[in-house]
This record gives C-alpha cells, structure tokens and sequence, in this order.
C-alpha cells in the first residue's frame, strides 16, 4: 500500500469517528424534559442543596427547639442566590408556605407544645436564573389636603419605582442600587433587613427580597432533616438583690406589704413559658397556686396578716414542664414576719452604723413619754438596703400619719427614697 493511500485511508477513518461522535452527542434533558443549554429558556441545570447541623447539636437523639441550622447549595453551571425554606408545621399556621433566605444559615425556634416532637425542614437552592420582575410603576397612596380631607377618604397617588439601597449614596439612588423592575438583577440579593427604598421622598413599604420568578432556577428536590425535639423545662430564679440577705438566726420582717421579682428562663425559648404560679404558706398538697400570665416578672402581696410567712413561686411552660420550686426564705425552717402597723407615728432607723441602738433607744425613750404617743409607734430599721421595691417604701410610710426618719447623714437611704 502506497504512502498515499495510507493516508487518504487515515483520513476517512477520522472522519467517520467525528461523524460518530457528533451522532451520538445528545442535548441535555433539562428538569422541565425540554433539552439544549445555556439559558434559563435553553435548559439551566437546576442547583443541588445540602442540610448539617449547628456541631453541638449533631449527633443527639433529641434536642432542644431552640436550633441553629446550616445549608449550602451547589449550582453546575452558575452560582446559587437564595433558598427557600419549609417547616412541616407551615400547613397548621398563620405564616407563609416558605422563607425565602440569602443567608446560609438561621436560629429557628420551633413551636414545640408538648413533651417531644418532630419537625421537618426542606430547604431548596435557588441559582442565577431567577427572576426579579417588580412593578415599575408603585403607586403610593398619600393624604391630599388637610385632616378632613383624610377623613373624607381624598387621596392622591404618586408613581415611585422601588429599589434596593445599597449604593453609596443613603436614601438616594445612584449607580450602586438595583431597581427592582430591572428583572435578573443577582445583585440585589443580600442579608435580610435591607429596607426597600423608593425613587424619591418615601420609603415604600417592601419587605420581600424574593424572585418573583424561580422557574427552572430551583431545586425541585431539595435537602430535608428531620428534628426529634424534647422539651426542656423552664428556669426561674429571684431577680439580683431584690430579696434581703438573711443572716443566720435572725427573722426578718416587713409591714403588711411586700413585693417579689424574678426572671423566667427557658432553652425553647420564653415564648413558650406559659404561666408563673406562686402561693403563699401553703400546707401539704395545697394545689391553690395562683396563676400569673408567663410574661410576668413580678407581684406584689397586700394586707397580708401579721405573722410568719413563707412565699413559693415556680414556672410552667406551653409543654406542661414546671421550673424547680423557689421560696423566700429559701429553706425550711426560715420565715419572715409580718408585724402589723401601731400607732400614728413610724420611726424609721436608718443608722446601720448604730450596732447597738443606742440612738433608736433614745427616741424610743422620748416618744414612750411624750403625750399624745404614749409609746403608741412603730419601729422600721431599714438595715443595709432599702426594699427593692419602693412601692413597697411608699406603701409602709402610708400606714402612718407621722414619719421619724433618721441616719448617719453620709449612709442615709433618705435620697434614695425620695426619689
């Protein structure tokens, strides 16, 4: 065989193994079964999503409704914009069918009512070929006139074209914004919270950063975790200071008003704390806790009888779950005394630095001859701290006519009261 044909056989061999190649070269077959590339009309291959959990939290047969969940998408021909996201539990409320996020990432607070459940999150990838198709013509309806015209319902309507601010220049458009008529604007995507501006003086009242159109742009499948949450009960503690600091062997004691505050805690969130409950000296078995809506942080106790006492508060949440029990005195064999108001006359005791009394003894000691007292008066020694609550100071001074208050001028509670 000549040289020649060698090859001019070479040659027709390259030719039909192109012409084999190019006949076995096929479009893609897109999501919507149409075939070619390269657009979002020519067959956009849709981006893929991915689900993990905050790494404190992965691993655990059940956790807490309180949940940091991550996601990530992946786009083979462009790049991914946003997500949308569904709770199962979206269908039995108020909000919408799905969030749309930019963020990779969310502290979700489940709406957890009982002891355990389950949810279900699917979060799709959203890519470039997303379409933002806002109205270019926003009408915004304003008061033409003065108050009686408002009220006659005579408005005037003023065409502005929203945009996103995020250009240099503040409350003004300019070369950094997006208009969001504007249709695939990929640059308009960012955190949520950004407000949407307006062409001219006003803001217009968008909130949806979302595409209006993600046909073709979404992961139709998507990423799905399902969460197998336990209820955590709910935590309550007496606020800081506002209870007095007892000293072994001593009682202490208040007029017949006295106030408590305390903060409610709980890992699913303080929405779910339902009701706070608190008695007081309640015997064995008592069940007649007085309710408190679980927003309360506070109560105050009025005209209670002289004597001794004990106060117990707890905590319940949404599930049922209740707070470990608090009580002042914290211990079993402590109390505080009610002593009822005598006489017209309080002399209040605001010298800490008088260990002995020597100075309550002296006027102890007039007021227990003076004429019209006759020793008909009251004793308050205010100690360290005045009552947390001045309610509480402003409700045992009413008892009396008459009030005695004295102190070592450089520590007195006086100010402090007054104010």
């Amino acid at each position: 065989m000549s040289q020649k044909t060698k090859i001019l056989l070479i040659s027709v061999v390259a030719i039909l193994l192109l012409l084999l190649v190019a006949g076995c070269t096929r479009d893609p077959i897109n999501a919507d079964g149409s075939k070619g590339g390269g657009s979002q009309n020519g067959g956009n291959l849709p981006p893929t999503t991915n689900l993990f959990l905050y790494p404190d939290s992965a691993g655990l047969d059940t956790m807490s409704s309180v949940l940091e969940i991550h996601w990530w998408g992946q786009d083979p021909d462009g790049w991914v914009v946003g997500y949308w996201l569904e709770w199962d539990y979206f269908a039995e409320s108020v909000l919408n069918d799905s969030i749309w996020l930019t963020s990779e990432y969310e502290t979700f607070y489940l709406p957890l009512d009982s002891a355990f459940d389950e949810f279900s999150l699917t979060v799709r990838a959203v890519d470039n070929t997303a379409i933002w198709d806002y109205p270019s013509d926003l009408k915004v309806a304003q008061a033409l006139g003065g108050e009686e015209l408002v009220t006659a319902g005579i408005w005037e309507f003023i065409e502005y074209e929203a945009f996103l601010d995020v250009g240099t220049d503040v409350d003004a458009y300019d070369s950094g914004d997006s208009v969001l008529w504007a249709g695939n604007i990929e640059g308009i995507q960012t955190e949520p919270g950004m407000e949407l501006m307006s062409l001219g003086d006003a803001e217009i009242p968008l909130e949806l950063l979302a595409p209006s159109s993600v046909e073709g742009a979404i992961d139709m499948v998507g990423d799905n975790l399902v969460f197998r949450v336990e209820n955590t009960p709910p935590d309550v503690e007496f606020r800081i200071e506002s209870n007095p600091n007892l000293i072994a062997g001593e009682t202490y004691t208040s007029f017949p008003t006295r106030s408590f505050f305390w903060e409610a805690t709980d890992l699913d969130g303080e929405a779910t704390i339902d009701s706070c409950y608190y008695v007081l000296d309640p015997e064995e078995g008592d069940t007649n806790w007085i309710a408190l809506p679980g927003t309360a942080t506070s109560v105050g106790l009025s005209e209670l009888e002289p004597g001794n006492h004990r106060f117990f508060l707890k905590i319940v949440d949404i599930a049922g779950a209740a707070s470990a029990t608090l009580s002042f005195p914290d211990t079993s064999d402590r109390y505080w005394a009610v002593v009822a108001p005598y006489g017209n006359l309080l002399i209040i005791d605001d010298y800490s630095l008088d260990a002995n009394n020597e100075h309550l003894n002296l006027y102890k000691s007039i007021f227990d001859t003076l004429e019209g007292i006759d020793g008909e008066y009251s004793v308050w020694e205010v100690g360290s701290n005045l009552p947390y609550a001045m309610s509480d100071v402003l409700a045992t001074m009413n008892y009396f006519d008459e009030v005695l208050w004295y102190s070592y001028f450089q520590l007195s509670h006086y100010i402090e009261a007054a104010s």
